[in-house]
């Protein structure tokens, strides 16, 4: 089984950095009687600028592998947001997973996840699917809805500001960029590699965990 972690992207102001949808309506895909959580930027959202471009092309980058079998953001306590279930990623050792970091309000972010959803049919539970928000505006109530809304039906979690800090600290600031679509792949092995920016589809998403752990 895989895991994989998403991290969905939005519109760029001029500096660099993210905003939200200037509408304020939070996610573009929300019904108009859901009202959008405060998505004032912090710690756990830095400026992401020289990211790259969301949709650039498949082989415009070779995912790196790094070492971070003793990562804190791996061993820190996250929540199922539909469950109540409470789950670190380190969990999961000796299967595949993929992670996504991502925001409600990110368009592309939810790209990536109708991607995942498109894998998870291919593969079933075989590849560990996790998504995992990475805007304090937004809590888990939000986020349930939101995976409900879609049809969205494996793990997702809101982070803590310290997994935040954990992330950047291993990967760059380019990791909590929503729009980028960030998603690292933890081979069973616990190597760890951070795929390209950019929505990736359910084939590339599959190929990655075939050539990189093997099977």
């Amino acid at each position: 089984m895989a895991l994989v972690v998403f991290a969905s992207a939005c519109s760029k102001d001029p500096s660099g950095g993210t905003v939200p949808d200037a509408s304020g309506s939070g996610d573009p895909d929300q019904s108009p009687d859901e009202t959008t959580p405060d998505a004032t930027p912090d710690a756990t959202t830095p400026d992401a600028s020289g990211s790259g471009d969301p949709d650039q092309s498949p082989d415009e980058t070779t995912p790196d592998a790094t070492d971070v079998g003793t990562s804190l953001w791996m061993n820190i306590e996250l929540r199922d947001v539909a469950t109540g279930d409470t789950f670190v990623i380190s969990d999961f050792a000796g299967k595949p997973v993929l992670v996504e970091f991502f925001a409600v309000w990110c368009p592309v972010c939810t790209r990536q996840q109708e991607e995942t959803k498109k894998l998870e049919e291919m593969e079933g539970h075989d590849i560990v699917s996790i998504a995992v928000n990475i805007d304090s505006g937004e809590d888990e109530d939000f986020v349930r809805k939101h995976i409900e809304r879609h049809g969205f039906d494996w793990h997702y979690a809101v982070a803590r500001a310290d997994f935040g800090k954990s992330l950047t600290d291993d990967f760059g600031i380019a990791i909590v960029h929503p729009p980028s679509a960030p998603v690292v792949l933890i081979c069973p092995d616990q190597t760890v590699y951070h795929l390209r920016s950019g929505v990736k589809s359910a084939d590339e998403l599959r190929d990655s965990v075939s050539e990189n752990c093997g099977g």
